[in-house]
């Protein structure tokens, strides 16, 4: 029976209420956002949304990927919950990435002086900069005591 419900579906429907949808909407994203050190018409936080926008489709799902670990948005605006993507500010220059917390859907960024710095830095970042728990480091001293030599 719940074999032929299945059937009610395309394929696509059912990878959207699986996966959530391919298509990242920049404006659903900036409605479930929140603001610390920044506000929503703050330079920077313009750049992001402009820089965003201006991205492709797989270039949207990558900077998911960065900040979030996951590459789609919720399917349904009811399915977010609490959920809300933060920005921060981040006290670093030019030369700075910015920085992603996935396990809380944050992005530290720079206050960049132009557009065009941002655009390049976050595209650096969320194609270069793919490792989740870099600070995790086996050889840390802290972790030595549980090392057998």
């Amino acid at each position: 029976a719940r074999v032929r419900m299945l059937r009610l579906f395309s394929w696509y429907d059912l990878e959207v209420l699986i996966c959530g949808n391919p298509v990242i909407d920049i404006e659903i994203l900036r409605r479930h956002t929140r603001y610390s050190g920044l506000h929503q018409n703050h330079p920077v936080t313009k750049f992001l949304w402009q820089a965003l926008e201006s991205y492709n489709m797989e270039a949207r799902q990558m900077f998911l990927r960065f900040v979030w670990g996951r590459n789609r948005l919720p399917a349904e605006e009811s399915d977010w919950g609490t959920t809300q993507f933060t920005l921060n500010s981040l006290n670093a220059s030019d030369d700075a990435l910015p920085i992603a917390h996935t396990c809380f859907f944050s992005l530290d960024l720079p206050n960049y002086s132009s557009y065009e710095v941002l655009r390049d830095k976050v595209l650096f970042a969320i194609f270069n900069c793919q490792a989740i728990d870099v600070d995790f480091n086996p050889s840390s001293s802290s972790l030595n005591a549980w090392v057998d030599e």
